[in-house]
């Protein structure tokens, strides 16, 4: 089977339905009403694109059909459709069985031989960014148990520590980007968003899988916030138990990115052992390092927060295979404007977490609204100038990101701003998303930053396919 993107599954099942389609159609909607449809979404002149020989609505919407199939464009037909007929049982049926089809087709991945050129040459030249976001911690079969929290996860511990708490009904009332309901519209326990994704069986798994991380991250913002309005030692408590109290009772492994990360890193490492490997995470978690321990030395950079100030700096930490140089008390600051970039990888946690290997006193967690709001306004300027221009010249490739977070463009423009800038060449990037494109509010955006789309592959197969670029490279 020929490698699929998202969009292309959905048109290629509504392709073979098209009959079923006709009807839910005429089931839900006149000829005046469809007209009107397609001259306030699509800006269509119904009697244009049909062929007026043939009167009879059942030959017209055919007509209609075969001409959105032309265009590539039947799942947004679709989407509209049921859009505005979403209570129609006939409709409703069908599209609801067009995801579950989706639901049940196992897309295959695939990758173009020139960016993956691209992306393995940036990565054997230690030119190469990777950008983790939290949906490298979400899993479809939900099994966490062994493995690294989730943003939802975490969301859930929160909330159960807030569940007799006052203040949590003042948190259900703050407006959001996501969900701007108003108090009186919402259950007492979550946005009422959550409420349509439960009842609404039409959600792909993918998009569903998309927004619950999105939901998580509000929530988690939130409720850490109440907590931090009881006091910083509330929030940093609550938030610990999650990922070293827990952890000592159940400790968890590495996620499989994590340790193919820390294999790729590896086989690296065998051909040439100066060389550079720089992950940026927005992760609290200590997956990253326990995956790399078993392999290599490396080097986490954390973000520590001045409880006072809300703001913070950066300290790091060296750690070592063998184990035997390893220091609790071994943090320091990245002050130094002449130190030159590690030769070793580097594990750069943007929002803090727990430290491996450390004092609790170390643990540091960027988590609330506040903290964000407070975030270093221009973090580069804490670092060595070897590394701000690292930062500048190298490739990014996003996995496990939501290219519609808003909190992934406030990085970017904190420590990449060249990315911003029109007036002079800029690196490439690429982000893993099989999300369509109705479902992105941002596609321009990325695009004007130079990165592209990569809908037809997962993040675990990339990295399998880059551990073999590897294992070529380094065999000519």
């Amino acid at each position: 089977m020929k490698a699929q993107s998202y969009l292309e599954v959905i048109e290629s099942i509504i392709q073979k339905r098209k009959k079923e389609f006709r009807d839910a159609l005429l089931s839900a909607y006149t000829k005046e009403e469809m007209k009107l449809l397609l001259k306030d979404y699509f800006e269509l002149d119904y009697d244009r694109v049909i062929v007026q020989s043939h009167n009879t609505i059942e030959s017209e919407f055919e007509q209609l059909i075969d001409y959105f199939e032309r265009k590539g464009e039947l799942s947004q037909l679709l989407d509209k459709v049921f859009d505005k007929q979403s209570k129609n049982l006939k409709l409703s049926k069908f599209h609801n069985s067009i995801i579950n089809d989706i639901d049940s087709c196992e897309l295959k991945d695939e990758i173009s031989p020139e960016i993956l050129e691209k992306i393995g040459k940036s990565l054997v030249e230690g030119k190469l960014i990777f950008f983790l976001g939290s949906g490298i911690n979400d899993y479809y079969d939900k099994n966490t148990e062994n493995l690294p929290p989730s943003d939802i996860d975490i969301a859930n511990h929160l909330a159960k520590q807030l569940v007799n708490n006052q203040d949590f009904k003042k948190v259900i009332g703050l407006p959001c980007q996501v969900c701007p309901a108003k108090l009186e519209e919402r259950p007492d326990s979550s946005c009422p968003i959550w409420q349509e994704i439960n009842e609404n069986c039409g959600k792909s798994k993918q998009l569903e899988h998309e927004q619950n991380l999105a939901f998580a991250k509000l929530q988690m913002h939130c409720l850490s916030q109440c907590l931090l309005n009881n006091g910083e030692h509330s929030l940093k408590e609550s938030v610990r138990k999650i990922f070293r109290d827990n952890y000592n009772i159940h400790p968890y492994q590495p996620n499989k990115v994590q340790n193919s990360l820390a294999a790729l890193a590896k086989k690296i490492a065998k051909s040439n052992n100066l060389f550079n490997f720089f992950i940026l995470t927005t992760n609290y978690d200590v997956g990253l390092e326990k995956a790399f321990e078993k392999e290599l030395d490396f080097d986490v950079v954390h973000y520590f927060i001045d409880r006072l100030k809300f703001t913070g700096n950066f300290l790091y930490k060296s750690y070592f295979c063998n184990g035997n140089q390893n220091d609790e008390d071994s943090l320091k600051e990245l002050a130094n404007k002449e130190e030159q970039l590690f030769k070793t990888p580097i594990i750069f946690k943007l929002y803090g977490g727990i430290v491996y290997k450390a004092k609790e006193e170390f643990d540091s967690f960027a988590i609330a609204e506040s903290h964000f709001i407070n975030y270093l306004q221009r973090p580069t300027e804490k670092f060595p100038e070897d590394w701000k221009l690292y930062l500048e010249n190298s490739n990014i490739l996003f996995l496990g990101c939501n290219p519609n977070d808003v909190n992934i463009f406030a990085l970017l423009h904190q420590f990449f701003p060249s990315k911003f800038s029109l007036s002079k060449p800029r690196p490439e990037g690429w982000l893993i998303s099989r999300l369509k494109p109705g479902n992105m509010r941002d596609t321009d955006i990325w695009k004007q930053m130079g990165i592209t789309f990569l809908d037809k592959c997962s993040s675990d197969y990339l990295l399998s396919e880059l551990q073999n670029y590897v294992e070529k490279y380094f065999s000519k």
